[in-house]
């Protein structure tokens, strides 16, 4: 089994046959709760009120492994990419709920150490209910995950105009607030039009937002 991983699933009634599991992963934004089914990934839970959890998150060690003092860091960076990939391609041969969670922790730890090299990594399939029927939510999400890439933002009005929406800027916070799977998609990236950060889960979680912005180099005065 898949260390970390929950020996309870869960099947939803909203969600048909999926079975879910879900298993803890350690990121610079603290311990992130991610569910999966067979097909794809289903949520990610952030320690919303745990600000704290910050500050003491082990990401640091990806994969668990302990690096000779003093390796390059470019070197370190590539064995973790390297391993991205082969956690897709291990989907790829065997799709099971094990091997989508295994996919989805090693990109956060490499989103933890580098956000540019993470956007180039493989992201894995998602399959909550979101993003399996055509819907406005469904398309600014999309957008979103495919069209913002890291110390970039956007605004909400922008956001909407992406999608053939330009007046639906309050609707794409609806939206936003619907995401299942924060940091895969970036909702954390869409800003105010005047450039301030705007909320994010509410507002619970603006200290994330804006220690997601800072390391993603975006850390205006404004945040």
């Amino acid at each position: 089994m898949t260390p970390g991983l929950s020996s309870m699933t869960a099947q939803e009634p909203s969600l048909g046959a999926c079975v879910l599991e879900s298993t803890d992963v350690h990121t610079v934004c603290g311990t992130i709760t991610v569910t999966a089914c067979g097909r794809g990934i289903h949520r990610l839970d952030l320690p919303l009120d745990e600000e704290n959890s910050c500050r003491s998150s082990p990401y640091f060690e990806p994969f668990g492994k302990v690096f000779p003092k003093g390796k390059a860091k470019a070197v370190l960076m590539a064995d973790c990419l390297s391993q991205v990939h082969e956690a897709a391609d291990k989907v790829t041969k065997h799709p099971h709920t094990e091997n989508y969670l295994d996919w989805c922790r090693k990109w956060l730890q490499v989103y933890s150490y580098n956000p540019k090299q993470a956007s180039a990594c493989p992201q894995p399939p998602l399959h909550h209910p979101i993003f399996l029927t055509d819907s406005f939510t469904r398309r600014i999400l999309l957008a979103l995950r495919t069209e913002i890439p890291p110390s970039h933002t956007v605004s909400y009005g922008h956001l909407a105009a992406m999608v053939a929406a330009p007046r639906a800027a309050r609707a794409v916070g609806m939206a936003l607030r619907r995401n299942p799977v924060p940091l895969l998609v970036p909702c954390h990236r869409v800003v105010r039009s005047d450039n301030s950060i705007g909320g994010y889960a509410g507002r619970r979680g603006i200290h994330l937002k804006r220690l997601l912005l800072q390391h993603e180099s975006l850390s205006h005065n404004s945040f």
